[in-house]
């Protein structure tokens, strides 16, 4: 029933008893007395009757129909009826009248066509009864009226149906209502999903601010639920034993994983030992893509046996709990060889005179079998007076005796060495020990009276007794280094011990090993370049030498000349190495080129010479060496090499050791009587805390003097990855100076190459823009100079003989080094790199400035844009057992996207203090074309990273914020970092951030925001300014690219501008996953900087230059184009 309302209703007694209500109670009956009628009235008969009702809602109104009482003709002869809104009667509009009489118990129906929600009736006219009125009905025809002011522009509405559709969160017909609690969307038509605690979803997009229910995923609003996952019955993983300590294991996905929430799951391998404690061995991620999972497994323990399995777990499951597993792998690790035997000490047993030679061999026990058991230990010896007739072996009956007596054929000095077999017939080799046996009885032991030779060990393939085995080439076991001795008796005294016979063994599978020691009087040789060491039986050290990778004499008899030509055409070359990589096969190859000393070196061996080496085993041949001129030094010795470029060019290059302190003036003295100008430096002064390389150059404007030479600094120009420096060079003795140029490459990694070639081609095709500038042949230097410095020069040379010939030789190339300094190209690793270089240059990339449109036009019609792309995903690096703290408990809740995370290679570490965070934080570096490090890629950051971001930036003194987010990013895990009005402090951890200004550029596209800075805990601190800088609205969610590009121009200006003002530290830039956006803009800014500084483009290698760092960058193809 409608509310009413009536006259006096609470004074007259007729409107007391008659009340408002009862003409709107749906009864027409017109008997007053039948409690049917309202009866408005007062004793006031100067005012006229009324009646109000109150619909309840807005209608449209067309007609009103009255109902008169039974009796009372004259009541409703003059009326007016007005509606409106408001309950107050002044506020209300006329909308009819009514004139004429109204029989008894009759209605009147009168024309009222209006909207509102209040309906009264009034007396009116000259009557002096208008203080009084009957009204036993009333009904009003119309229809509930819709506001259409609400409706988007875009529905369609009318004021009897309301509006067709509502924006999200409104209810229809009008869309004035909210959803209610468990509906949202448009029209609220969308039920929500499973809210924790059944709280109310968002009704614009139904997410569920409290979270999920348990097993529901956040991604789709709580609708899907994320199972258990399932493996198929018997499933087991498979277990492929590389080594001794390695294993591949590899399984297929675990089924019932919805496509919807597959990011939600990962897996763990675990590892148990004979029924011990399981351990995790290592945690990756599921990936939508992949239908088999592959963990490379490190650090096991050699021969023994494991089981291995494989749970599957959803990522809300804690402390591995409640996940499913596959059925055990049993598998056993390889064995090793043996404990290297030690000889104690071997002395001639032989009584004076006696016709027959004998010495005795003592070793230590041999404690460890690298297997089950020892099972054979033999002695082998050999005679340097006749090294064609091989070793001999004599087995030892017992293998827990730890001495053994030989007799031997004849008097002379031998070559003595212990074997130790295990039962997978894999042998350890002692350090062959010499013994000169002769007719008189005096005990010879390796210690007082020979010089001995370390060696990597010799271990020669099993044979019987007094059978001598195979001493051929390089086999799959490698080649070992022998050390023997020829020695000239003259009154029984023991005056000269000789050459040294080259067999050389290969430790490892992946590297050439390194080789034979020369002795120069070492306790301890240092190698650079190498992972081992070994120890030299002799007394004395001279303590500024260093053994660089020990090398034997006359390492191979072939001659390289001799050698069948080799060639790959530049257009097979990718298939070339794709083949080799498969197959070891470049391991092979690289076994197969002469490795060891290939010529004399009888100058190097000098006693006045010998502290001039940086390293005793690598020396200059005599026949290619550089020759001073003893004018200028007090010798003509120094380690360097002369080097025939391609198609045999005569003293192109100059291949040398990196200086000491005490032998700078020798360098200065070869450089200008070669004449030469240019320079090359492949190595860092310091590597792995040890001195490289003394720095023979002064600071910029300054000046040093070795001996008769004076260098002066002019100029220095540093890039991300090299510096160039000028230097004059003045010959204090003819009053001469001579200007030259130093390229000195820095980004070669202390261990290893770099992963990609590009930095070293850009470097070398740095080196040639300056070809027409360049006198005198190229000085080449590292450390030792014949690793990285092999590996330039021979990328060098191939690059020539590529533009000449279409094919390169790398076969070939090195082994015609090697021919004129040892060892070039030094490790399997770098003669592989020497491929990679190849590859990447076969990418004709570089465009100048002035051809870009053409050049791009040309490429996005036939193709070769995408082809180009897809060429550069193939050369994306593969990395191995690289440290990644991501992936620890701690840290893993703070990756938005597991697949995206930092190498600890990589990553900034916080140093900080903050009780709640370590030195985490998911982001990167990157360099820039001429800073390294110039930018760090970051996520945005989420609730609980929020301190970590501004720890950053305080830690890395960063005063530049790109932000490439929208402000009102829906997503939950996007946390503001940052105050959002001017003069309002906030705090972060210990930091305190306030935002000053908020200014736009000139074209609109950045909002730039200046906060000021500070450690809340430091007394005093004034502050630090920092700036953001945000794109406008440019960039739509779902878009990999912005509107256009001059968006990202105006960006980068302005970021350079401050940059210019604020000391150039490094430019954060973030994005929701810390790689789409981010990685674009990063090489954007790149291109730019190249650009400015070379007047040309490489976009192919700049893409490649930024994902060294976070392969996740620029997976677009259009982002490449833009």
């Amino acid at each position: 029933m409608k509310k009413a309302n009536q006259i006096d209703e609470k004074t007259n007694g007729y409107s007391i008893r008659h009340p408002a209500s009862r003409a709107v109670d749906g009864n027409i009956t017109s008997d007053l007395n039948q409690k049917h009628c309202a009866h408005p009235m007062t004793w006031n008969q100067n005012i006229t009757a009324w009646w109000k009702v109150d619909l309840g809602d807005t209608y449209r109104m067309y007609s009103v129909v009255i109902y008169n009482r039974k009796n009372a003709f004259w009541r409703l002869d003059e009326f007016r009826l007005s509606v409106g809104n408001s309950s107050q009667s002044d506020q209300l509009v006329q909308c009819a009248t009514h004139s004429g009489r109204v029989a008894s118990s009759a209605s009147v129906t009168t024309s009222c066509e209006a909207v509102g929600r209040y309906l009264e009736f009034r007396r009116s006219g000259i009557r002096n009864d208008k203080y009084v009125t009957g009204l036993c009905e009333v009904v009003v025809i119309g229809h509930r009226y819709i506001d259409c002011s609400l409706c988007p522009s875009s529905s369609r509405c009318n004021d009897v149906t309301g509006c067709d559709v509502c924006d999200p969160g409104k209810q229809q017909p009008d869309c004035k209502k909210r959803c209610d609690d468990k509906t949202y969307g448009v029209n609220c038509e969308t039920p929500c999903g499973h809210c924790r605690d059944s709280s109310p979803c968002d009704v614009v997009n139904g997410h569920c601010s409290n979270g999920c229910e348990d097993w529901y995923s956040l991604d789709d609003n709580c609708k899907t639920s994320i199972p258990i996952p399932r493996f198929e019955t018997s499933a087991r993983p498979t277990v492929d034993v590389l080594n001794s300590s390695a294993v591949v294991v590899s399984w297929s996905k675990a089924t019932n994983i919805p496509s919807a929430v597959e990011d939600h799951y990962y897996y763990v391998v675990w590892l148990q030992v004979d029924g011990g404690t399981r351990v995790n061995a290592t945690q990756i991620q599921h990936d939508v893509h992949s239908n088999r999972f592959e963990s490379y497994i490190t650090g096991l323990v050699y021969n023994t046996h494991y089981s291995v399995w494989v749970e599957a777990y959803r990522q809300q499951d804690k402390n591995h709990e409640g996940g499913t597993h596959t059925d055990d792998a049993i598998f056993k690790t390889d064995c090793i060889a043996p404990s290297r035997p030690v000889i104690r000490n071997v002395a001639t047993s032989s009584p004076d005179g006696a016709a027959r030679a004998s010495f005795t061999v003592k070793w230590k026990e041999i404690n460890e079998t690298g297997c089950d058991e020892i099972v054979a230990i033999r002695v082998g010896y050999n005679t340097s007076a006749s090294p064609t007739d091989g070793w001999l072996y004599t087995d030892v009956e017992r293998l827990n005796q730890t001495q053994l007596s030989v007799d031997v054929l004849s008097y002379g000095v031998y070559e003595v060495i212990v074997t130790a077999t295990n039962n997978e017939n894999i042998s350890s080799t002692s350090d062959v020990v010499l013994v000169s046996l002769t007719t008189t009885a005096t005990s010879t032991t390796t210690t007082t009276t020979t010089t001995t030779t370390t060696t990597t060990t010799p271990t020669p393939p099993r044979a019987s007794n007094n059978v001598a085995p195979s001493t051929g080439g390089l086999g799959t076991g490698g080649a070992v280094g022998v050390a023997f001795a020829v020695i000239v008796v003259i009154a029984g005294v023991v005056v000269v011990i000789g050459v040294v016979l080259l067999r050389r063994r290969r430790r490892d599978h992946d590297q050439q090993s390194v080789t034979d020691n020369i002795a120069l009087g070492f306790t301890k040789t240092d190698k650079a370049d190498a992972k081992e060491e070994k120890v030299v039986f002799n007394a004395g050290k001279n303590p500024e030498m260093e053994d660089e990778n020990s090398t034997s004499i006359y390492a191979n008899a072939q001659e390289v000349a001799k050698q069948e030509q080799h060639g790959i055409t530049l257009s097979d070359l990718a298939v070339y190495v794709k083949e080799k990589r498969r197959n070891k096969g470049f391991e092979n190859e690289f076994k197969d080129i002469p490795f060891g000393i290939q010529a004399k070196c009888e100058a190097a061996k000098k006693p006045e010479n010998k502290s001039r080496n940086r390293y005793v085993n690598i020396l200059p041949y005599d026949h290619s060496r550089v020759v001073l001129s003893t004018e200028d030094t007090q010798s003509d010795y120094i380690n360097a090499n002369h080097i025939m470029g391609y198609e045999d060019k005569k003293n192109a290059y100059i291949a040398c050791q990196a200086p000491h302190d005490r032998n700078i003036e020798e360098l200065c003295a070869m450089i200008w009587q070669e004449k030469t100008n240019t320079i090359v430096m492949l190595t860092n002064i310091y590597e792995m805390g040890k001195q490289k390389c003394s720095q023979y150059w002064p600071e910029k404007g300054n000046t040093s003097t070795w001996g008769s030479f004076k260098i002066e600094s002019t100029s220095e120009e540093k890039f991300a990855d090299y510096v160039i420096r000028e230097f004059s060079l003045k010959n204090e003795a003819l009053k001469k100076m001579r200007r030259m140029r130093q390229f000195h490459f820095t980004g070669w990694p202390d261990l290893g190459t770099p992963e990609f070639a590009y930095p070293l081609l850009a470097f070398h095709r740095k080196v040639h823009s300056f070809d027409s500038e360049r006198r005198g042949p190229l000085v080449v230097h590292c450390s030792a100079g014949v690793g990285r410095t092999g590996t330039f020069i021979a990328i060098d040379i191939l690059t020539e003989q590529a533009k000449a010939e279409g094919k390169v030789d790398v076969v070939q190339c090195v082994s015609l080094l090697r021919t004129q300094r040892m060892n070039m190209v030094q490790t399997l690793e770098q003669y592989i790199y020497v491929y990679q270089a190849l590859l990447e240059l076969n990418e004709v990339a570089i465009i100048a400035c002035s051809e870009l449109k053409q050049t791009f036009d040309e490429l996005c019609k036939n193709s070769k844009l995408a082809e180009q792309f897809e060429r550069l995903n193939a050369l994306k690096p593969v990395r191995k057992n690289v440290k990644c703290a991501a992936l620890e408990p701690k840290n893993v809740t703070k990756n938005r996207d597991i697949k995206i995370i930092p190498d600890d290679r990589h990553r900034p570490h916080l140093s900080t203090p903050w009780t709640e965070g370590n030195d985490y934080i998911n982001a990167v570096f990157v360099h820039g074309y001429k800073e390294r490090n110039a930018y760090i890629i970051t996520q945005s950051p989420m609730t609980a990273t929020v301190v970590d971001l501004w720890r950053l930036m305080n830690d890395l003194e960063s005063r530049t914020v790109v932000m490439l987010d929208h402000s009102d990013v829906t997503d939950d895990e996007c946390a503001s970092y940052c105050p959002s009005q001017t003069a309002i402090k906030c705090k972060y951890g210990p930091f305190e951030v306030e935002l000053v200004d908020t200014v736009s550029t000139e074209n609109a596209n950045v909002t730039v925001r200046e906060f000021k800075f500070s450690k809340s805990n430091r007394s005093g601190d004034s502050g630090t300014v920092i700036k953001q800088f945000q794109l406008n609205n440019s960039w739509s969610r779902d878009s990999p690219l912005p509107s256009n590009a001059t968006v990202l121009v105006d960006l980068l200006d302005a970021v350079e501008k401050w940059q210019q003002q604020n000391g150039n530290g490094p430019i954060v830039i973030h994005c929701t996953d810390g790689a789409r956006r981010s990685g674009l803009v990063c090489a954007a800014s790149y291109l730019l900087e190249h650009m400015k500084v070379e007047q040309e483009v490489d976009v192919y290698h700049a893409v490649q230059h930024i994902r060294t760092t976070r392969p996740q960058l620029i997976t677009h193809l259009v982002s490449g184009r833009l």
